[in-house]
C-alpha cells in the first residue's frame, strides 16, 4: 500500500513541478507519509485522498494564475498595437495636412507670379529691363565666340558653320536690343518722370472757356494716371511681400 501510493505521488510530482509547485507538493507528501505507524489504514486512506485533492487544487490554482497572466499580457499587447495604430494614423494625418498646406502655398505662389508677370506696369517695365540685360550679356558672349572663331588659323568646315551661326545670332540679338533701347538704363525712369502740364490758358473772352475746360480735363487725366501708377506700385509691393512670405514657409518643408 505504502509503495503503491508513493509511486503515485512520484508520478504526480513531475506534473506539478512545471507549475512551480514542487515545494507545496513535497510538503503534502511529507504530511501524508511521515506519520506514526499506528495510524489505521482508513485514516491513511483518508489522508491520501485529501492530499490528492490538495494537489489538484494547487494545480487548478496555478493554471488559473497562468491564465490571468496570459490574459494580462494579451491585453497589454492589444493596447500596444492599438497605440501604434493610433500613432500611425496621427502621423498620416499630419503628413496629409502638411502636403495640403504645401500644395496651397504653391498654388498661391503661382497666382502671385502670374500677377507679377502679367498684371502690373511696374513688373512689366522691370521685366523688359531684365530682358534687355540678358540680351546684352548674350551679345557679349557671341562677340567673344566670333572673335575666337575668326582667330583660328586653319578653320574647318565645322568652325566656319559655327562662325556663321554666331554672326546670325548676333544680328538677331542686336535687333532685339534696339527694340528695348528705352529700358537700357533706369527701368522706372519713364514711370517716375512727371508728365508735362503745359501752360494754363488765359481767359480773355467767353470763348476761352473751351480752353479752360480742355486744360482741366488734361490735369484730371494726369492725376488719374499718377493714381493708377501709385496704386499699381502699392499692389506690386504687397504681392512681393506675400511672395517672400510664401517662399519662407516653403523652405520650412
Amino acid at each position: 500500500m505504502r509503495l503503491l501510493l508513493l509511486s503515485l505521488f512520484l508520478f504526480l510530482s513531475p506534473l506539478v513541478a512545471d507549475m512551480n509547485l514542487s515545494g507545496k507538493v513535497n510538503e503534502i507528501i511529507s504530511n501524508t507519509f511521515l506519520t506514526p505507524d499506528e495510524d489505521t489504514r482508513e485514516e491513511r486512506r483518508v489522508r491520501i485522498e485529501q492530499s490528492l485533492k490538495d494537489i489538484e487544487a494547487l494545480k487548478n490554482k496555478s493554471s488559473s494564475a497562468e491564465e490571468d497572466n496570459s490574459s494580462e499580457l494579451e491585453v497589454e499587447k492589444r493596447a500596444e498595437a492599438e497605440a501604434l495604430r493610433i500613432k500611425k494614423i496621427q502621423e498620416q494625418a499630419k503628413l496629409k495636412a502638411l502636403n495640403l498646406k504645401r500644395s496651397n502655398l504653391l498654388e498661391e505662389l503661382n497666382e502671385v507670379n502670374k500677377y507679377i508677370l502679367e498684371n502690373n506696369i511696374w513688373s512689366n517695365v522691370y521685366g523688359n529691363y531684365e530682358t534687355y540685360k540678358n540680351l546684352e550679356f548674350r551679345l557679349n558672349e557671341l562677340n567673344k565666340r566670333i572673335e575666337i572663331s575668326k582667330n583660328k588659323t586653319n578653320p574647318t568646315s565645322k568652325d566656319k558653320a559655327a562662325l556663321k551661326s554666331y554672326e546670325e545670332q548676333r544680328k538677331t540679338t542686336e535687333g532685339k536690343l534696339t527694340q528695348l533701347e528705352e529700358y537700357k538704363k533706369d527701368p522706372f525712369e519713364a514711370l517716375l518722370e512727371p508728365m508735362p502740364m503745359g501752360e494754363m490758358p488765359q481767359v480773355a473772352s467767353p470763348l476761352d472757356i473751351i480752353s479752360i475746360i480742355s486744360f482741366r480735363k488734361h490735369i484730371v487725366a494726369v492725376e488719374d494716371d499718377y493714381t493708377v501708377r501709385y496704386n499699381a506700385l502699392s499692389e506690386i509691393v504687397n504681392k512681393l511681400s506675400h511672395k517672400e512670405h510664401i517662399l519662407l514657409n516653403l523652405v520650412l518643408f
